[in-house]
Order: structure tokens, then sequence, then C-alpha cells
């Protein structure tokens, strides 16, 4: 029994010290802001909004409607707040999501491969070159990117067919 007891009080501390040890053995240096993942995302997910501070309003024109936005501190969501304001045709996808094809893609540096966005998320999916509006629940795909956030979905779900909407800063 002495023998366990050994054995539990040592394992602990030397798997603890192991974890140590690895962690500060890295080859990728320092964590920086764009590294930055929003509280309460998945391990390894590409959500990397930044603290709300860095976050740009945007506002998205459908028509007569106004949604309110933001886009947050990554690699895509500056180059596309670079292209603003912009103008795209939207249409559905697979009922949880609308597409706009931007004609330049956006750079992907710093992203993970890929993301589980939520409704209410803006995204750029990279394979394809979108912007994507996420209204419904979508799985984790390789090529997603989080760049930002909408306020409301419900106006962009409504639209059955396509639209044209513009996005651009928020006055």
């Amino acid at each position: 029994m002495g023998d366990r007891r050994l054995h539990a009080a040592l394992t602990l501390p030397i798997v603890t010290l192991l974890g140590v040890l690895a962690t500060g053995c890295s080859s990728e240096g320092p964590a920086t802001s764009s590294d930055t993942v929003t509280a309460g995302a998945a391990p390894g997910t590409a959500s990397a909004t930044a603290s709300s501070a860095a976050n740009t309003p945007i506002q998205i024109r459908i028509g007569d409607t106004v949604i309110k936005g933001s886009l947050n501190d990554t690699a895509p969501a500056r180059a596309l707040l670079s292209r603003l304001p912009l103008t795209l045709d939207f249409g559905d996808l697979n009922g949880e999501e609308k597409i706009g094809h931007l004609d330049q893609e956006l750079p992907m540096t710093r992203m993970p491969a890929g993301d589980d966005p939520i409704p209410g998320d803006i995204g750029y999916y990279a394979p394809w070159g979108n912007v994507v509006f996420y209204y419904g629940d979508v799985s984790r795909y390789d090529g997603i990117a989080r760049i930002g956030t909408l306020e409301q979905t419900t106006p962009i779900q409504r639209h059955d067919g396509d639209f044209s909407a513009t996005i651009q800063r928020a006055n």
C-alpha cells in the first residue's frame, strides 16, 4: 500500500512538470494580439476575435434594412475592412448561411485551418472566396475563418432569393 501512495504522490508533480517543460519548448514564438481566441471558443478554432476594443463597427445594408455588426482584428477581417464600402450579391446555402463571392481572396495569415461558426457570425470561406453571414448552425469546416459578428440575423434569414448587400464602416 505504501508503494501505491508514493506512486500517486509522485505522478501528479511529474506530469505537471512535463507539461510545463513541453509548453516552454514550443517552437512557436510568444502569443500576440492576433493569436487571441474569443473566450468560450473551442481550443484550436479560428474564432480569433480579439478583444472587443479591437473590433470595428460595420453596417450591412440590404435595401432599406440596416444590420449592425463588427469585424474583428484578424488578417482576413482587416483586409475586408480595407475594401469597404463593398457591395456583394448574396445567395442562400443549405438554409444556414448567406454567401457572397469576393473578386479577390482575403489573406488567411495566422488563422487556424478551420472553424465552427455559430449563428450571428460573419465568416470568410477561403476555398471559395466567400463572405458568409451565418444564421443557422453549421459544423466545423476547414477553410472557415470567423471575421466578425452580426447584431441580428433575422433580416438576413428572411431573404429567400438572391440579394445585394453593401458592407460599410458604421458612422
